[in-house]
């Protein structure tokens, strides 16, 4: 692909908690799972849920397990997961950019092809949920979806429309977490306060030099942030970060 692109560096705004959404790509179009199969997976992966709405359309779900408290009324109110019926995809589900960021998929172009059904599935009223408690949810979420739909090939994401690849998701064993990559660099750490010292000892004779030495890195202790994991144990998004201190004693011997 030779076509460039530039990012648009004049938005600044920031859209936390906003509207959760995947398309589910199909090679031929299917049919939704009956109601109670439904309840049967999202329960198993997401605990009781309440189906509130099923029919040719569109079904409707809750999940008992999260909450968003409400204070006007003082209500703790389940959030709610849709799921559309299958339907034909009228139009290119990758744009030009889009599509020139799927570098880790590489045979993208054969399942956009193969793929010409969709499933939508999205949640809503979920913004009042922590961020580690909905993207638990929203992991979830996927995992019930692609047991829900075996002829699923392929996941894109929205709004980042991140492309992953149904064995990408069911195969990796480290749940690792997926960032977007549209908005690469868009957020920045404080600065790190990191001191190195050494001090040495130098003999100096006719025919040979000694030198004693004590070098130490990062002695205020900084950390560093590495990224985020998934914790397979609690099932939530950790921050991975760490400081390494390390002392060396060295002696060199020079003639």
């Amino acid at each position: 692909m030779s076509q460039v692109f530039k990012q648009d560096l004049t938005d600044n705004s920031v859209r936390p908690g906003g509207l959760f959404f995947v398309e589910l790509l199909m090679p031929k179009q299917c049919d939704m799972p009956d109601r109670d199969t439904m309840v049967e997976v999202f329960t198993k992966h997401l605990g009781p849920v309440d189906c509130f709405s099923y029919g040719a359309e569109s079904a409707g779900f809750a999940p008992q397990n999260y909450k968003v408290h409400y204070e006007d009324n003082d209500a703790d109110v389940p959030p709610t997961l849709m799921v559309t019926n299958c339907e034909k995809i009228d139009k290119p589900v990758l744009d030009d950019f889009d599509r020139s960021q799927v570098w880790d998929c590489p045979n993208v172009d054969e399942l956009l092809a193969e793929c010409q059904y969709r499933v939508f599935a999205t949640d809503m009223l979920a913004s009042g949920l922590a961020a580690k408690e909905r993207a638990d949810m929203l992991v979830k979420y996927v995992d019930a979806l692609l047991e829900l739909y075996p002829s699923c090939k392929a996941v894109v994401f929205g709004p980042s429309r991140k492309f992953l690849s149904r064995e990408s998701i069911e195969n990796h064993p480290d749940k690792e977490v997926q960032y977007d990559e549209t908005k690469a660099f868009s957020k920045q750490y404080s600065p790190m306060l990191i001191g190195n010292y050494t001090v040495s000892y130098r003999i100096n004779k006719k025919k040979v030099s000694h030198e004693f030495a004590v070098k130490g890195l990062n002695f205020t202790g900084a950390k560093e942030h590495y990224g985020h994991e998934y914790n397979v144990k609690t099932g939530k998004i950790d921050v991975s970060d760490g400081s390494t201190t390390l002392t060396n004693v060295s002696y060199k011997l020079e003639f």
